[in-house]
């Protein structure tokens, strides 16, 4: 089999989304050939919040050897300001420390890999291309973006690998996030994404934008889903139930299907509807903005800090329909949640419209139904309960199976220079 390094700095048992990108290609690489060794921090699965994922975790390297892959976890150790931020809460002056090094490390970590609070996996992932002269390709999964760092300084150490930039989400092309000096953050993800061989990243709108700022060719590799996750008969058979699953971010509209939510319940007020959030309460900012606009309906919605995976997907399953919300004007925004829908097979609703990816994946699936306005909303919800009724298009479901994704994956994998618009 042939070997290639991937370095992710999340990764199971991590809780987070970002990590199951990496864990499809582990599972799946193998099928097509490849031995992955993943490089990754060390994860207990009880990291739920932001204080909790900068304490210390592990204080040893531990290599989980599998039949077909391997992943090398490495220990994480808190740096001070990891230990001010979480000391902060309402002390004024810890938190003005906690700023100012968070600032001291913007400018300083693009400089120097030592001063990167997680530089020991660069620096095992360079013992490891040293002892493993059969190793000629890296992958390195981003966000944290100072990865492709490591990336950049690997290749200048060991000529003969090719290193491939992933984009899970893009940098600092973002529309989506704002990205502080982002002027500065430009120059070096220019000059380190410039020596890979190509990118692979999450839609062809993020493919086309991030390929004419780095100049080198990009591939749509989608998250896609491993498995179809078995359905059981609701817990609750008298209770409607629509889930919003994870973050809301500030540019997507949810006011157009909250206010389409509103105007159903007020005509059809006999009914059991509730509308859940599990997972907004990590931005109190978005969880109070949805909690303001539905005020008057309390009764008719739920919110809920992050939970473990199970829990989520135990919701979702007894959940009538579930909610995709675009991002105003931006595109390119494939979201894992929607992949996630997919395997439970469920019907989803993408509202607005992002005339892009997500309209294309709910239309093509089978699954999805996408609405424009608040009145769209009203009227599917009136003739959506009660009816069971879904066309699944099987063919286009299977294709974004991680297994598939994972295909294209290797293709790239097994070039030896980059090539345009494969």
């Amino acid at each position: 089999m042939k070997k290639v390094l991937i370095i992710s700095y999340f990764f199971p048992p991590c809780n987070l989304t970002a990590s199951n990108r990496i864990a499809g290609w582990e599972k799946h690489l193998p099928e097509f050939g490849f031995y992955p060794i993943i490089v990754t921090r060390n994860w207990t699965g009880l990291e739920l919040t932001a204080e909790e994922r900068l304490m210390d975790s592990g204080s040893e390297l531990r290599v989980e050897k599998k039949d077909h892959s391997e992943v090398h976890y490495l220990p994480y150790l808190a740096s001070f300001r990891d230990k001010l931020f979480r000391k902060a809460g309402n002390n004024s002056v810890y938190r003005l420390l906690s700023k100012f090094l968070t600032l001291v490390g913007v400018f300083l970590q693009p400089l120097c890999i030592r001063a990167i609070p997680y530089n020991n996996i660069y620096f095992h992932a360079k013992r490891l291309l040293k002892e493993n002269s059969d190793i000629s390709t890296v992958l390195i999964s981003g966000n944290p973006f100072e990865q492709f760092y490591f990336g950049y300084k690997l290749k200048k150490a060991f000529p003969r690998i090719s290193w491939i930039a992933d984009y899970r989400d893009d940098w600092t092309t973002s529309e989506v996030v704002k990205v502080p000096f982002r002027s500065f953050h430009r120059y070096f993800e220019k000059k380190w994404v410039g020596t890979a061989s190509c990118f692979t990243t999450i839609s062809p709108h993020y493919q086309s934008k991030i390929s004419a700022f780095v100049g080198i060719p990009g591939h749509v590799i989608y998250n896609g889903f491993s498995e179809i996750i078995e359905l059981k008969e609701k817990s609750n058979i008298d209770e409607f139930v629509i889930t919003y699953n994870g973050t809301l971010y500030e540019k997507q509209e949810i006011e157009i299907f909250l206010e389409g939510f509103k105007m159903f319940i007020d005509t059809k007020p006999k009914l059991t509807v509730k509308l859940k959030f599990p997972g907004i309460l990590i931005d109190k900012t978005q969880a109070n903005r949805v909690a303001k606009y539905l005020k008057g309906y309390e009764k008719h919605y739920e919110m809920t800090n992050r939970l473990p995976k199970e829990q989520i997907i135990e919701i979702q399953k007894n959940s009538d329909l579930l909610l995709m919300v675009s991002h105003k004007n931006i595109k390119g925004v494939t979201s894992s949640k929607i992949f996630e829908y997919l395997s439970l097979q469920k019907q989803f609703i993408v509202c607005p419209n992002d005339h892009d990816v997500l309209e294309e994946i709910a239309t093509q699936s089978g699954l999805g139904i996408v609405l424009e306005t608040s009145k769209d909303v009203l009227n599917y919800l009136s003739k959506t309960i009660g009816c069971d009724q879904i066309y699944i298009n099987v063919e286009i479901l299977n294709q974004f199976r991680a297994s598939k994704q994972v295909g294209k994956l290797t293709f790239y994998l097994n070039l030896k220079t980059p090539f345009y618009n494969l």
